[in-house]
């Protein structure tokens, strides 16, 4: 006697649901924690490359930590990274959110120590060309519980603040 063939539709069906919800998980209410998460992630990216430029112009040298935004926004062509979007409240800005290493002030860069010089991080100071002795991360951290930060080379990491659940 054969089975019946809804019984293998019906078991095709719930595999196929299995594979894609393990392909695809179901991320809840995180989806806008992740999209600013990157946002972020993409502002210190465009932040990297106008200091990678900067200091090419400027003899190595990073801007001084007083006039840091006012010093790259001319190698920026998208005239907004400053601020953090994990600051972001109804749409607009809350604040700017990003401070410089103020152990980086006008700096020389040297490029063998570049990939371990942080630059620039989030940030608890809101106000323009905020500047800050490394690391004075703020807690609670604004993207899944970690902070974003740019060093010297221009790649961009994500630091833990906080313990895992």
């Amino acid at each position: 006697m054969s089975k019946p063939r809804w019984l293998y539709w019906t078991a095709f069906i719930v595999s196929f649901a299995a594979v894609l919800w393990i392909m695809f998980p179901i991320s809840g209410g995180n989806t806008k924690d992740g999209a600013r998460s990157t946002a972020c992630l993409s502002n210190l990216k465009q932040l990297g490359v106008a200091f990678s430029l900067y200091t090419e112009e400027n003899s190595s040298r990073l801007p001084p930590t007083k006039f840091w935004i006012d010093r790259l926004e001319p190698f920026l062509k998208y005239k907004d990274p400053f601020s953090c979007p994990g600051l972001w409240r109804n749409g607009e800005p809350n604040g700017f959110g990003y401070a410089m290493n103020q152990f980086m002030n006008g700096a020389k860069i040297d490029e063998a120590l570049a990939e371990k010089m942080p630059v620039l991080w989030d940030s608890n100071q809101l106000q323009r060309n905020a500047a800050e002795y490394w690391p004075n991360l703020p807690v609670p951290s604004r993207h899944n519980k970690k902070n974003n930060v740019l060093f010297a080379d221009a790649h961009v990491k994500g630091y833990r603040t906080e313990p895992n659940d």
